[in-house]
């Protein structure tokens, strides 16, 4: 900056005016964020501030810059990382609702229906109880990494908390998200655990609703889900339901198969 002008660190948009300068030599006004070109036509954030300083030959009036770099990034980590379930790497219940939220109003604008998936493992207190957190542990990342490896691009994974996972699965009808479900179950059970000398097969049930224009709310949504997933383990586990929201969906849309 040394050597050049001032303006020349600016966009258009910026204009810097003298009397922004608080009245009182030892005032510091604070303006706001700011951009500062440089080059290759590169911008740099800072926070400007302006100020009056007295000197021999009367007051000045000086801006003052504050490089936001390293804070605007450390804020964007810090934003990240409460959005992400730590043990699993997983989107955590924050971020899955806001996924939900999205889903819902891009189907309130014309995008197709999706599938809101509730997983609940099962036999997962066993392995606590008799192998200790480190192996329930083992369990939820092995299941996370499943989970993962066969999520379609559009869709969306994220852990709800404890043993429970939830999958939004987006374009999907309710017999697609099934054959989803059911394949993954399969998956995860074929994966053995061994713990303490001890073989393991973790089950999932499954509650499955459908996300449409006529679902309310996220909350709706995951209620719903949440119940049908119940049912599901109380009816015997590694099962699957669907919602009775979807039921009433059916009645009021009756060409629609479920």
């Amino acid at each position: 900056m040394v050597g050049r002008h001032i303006r020349a660190f600016f966009p258009d948009a910026v204009r810097l005016k003298w009397h922004e300068a608080p009245d009182s030599p030892s005032s510091v006004r604070q303006i706001g964020e700011a951009r500062l070109r440089r080059e290759p036509a590169t911008d740099l954030r800072v926070a400007l501030s302006v100020a009056t300083l007295p000197t021999s030959e009367g007051p000045v009036t000086a801006y003052f810059f504050r490089d936001l770099t390293d804070e605007l990034g450390t804020i964007a980590q810090l934003k990240a990382t409460a959005r992400i379930d730590p043990l699993t790497g997983l989107p955590n219940r924050m971020a899955l609702a806001e996924t939900i939220d999205r889903t819902l109003r891009g189907i309130a604008r014309g995008a197709p229906p999706a599938a809101l998936c509730y997983l609940d493992l099962d036999n997962f207190k066993v392995v606590n109880d008799t192998c200790g957190h480190m192996a329930g542990d083992a369990v939820l990342q092995m299941v996370a990494q499943v989970m993962q490896q066969r999520l379609r691009a559009t869709d969306a994974i994220g852990r709800l908390g404890g043993d429970e996972f939830a999958l939004v699965l987006r374009n999907c009808q309710y017999d697609d998200a099934v054959h989803y479900v059911e394949a993954l179950r399969q998956k995860i059970a074929a994966r053995k655990m061994n713990f303490l000398g001890r073989n393991f097969n973790i089950g999932v049930s499954a509650g499955i609703t459908l996300l449409t224009d006529k679902t309310p709310s996220v909350t709706v949504a995951l209620i719903e889900a949440d119940r049908a997933c119940y049912r599901a383990k109380s009816s015997g586990r590694a099962k699957r339901q669907l919602s009775p929201y979807n039921k009433l969906v059916a009645i009021l849309r009756p060409h629609r198969k479920v």
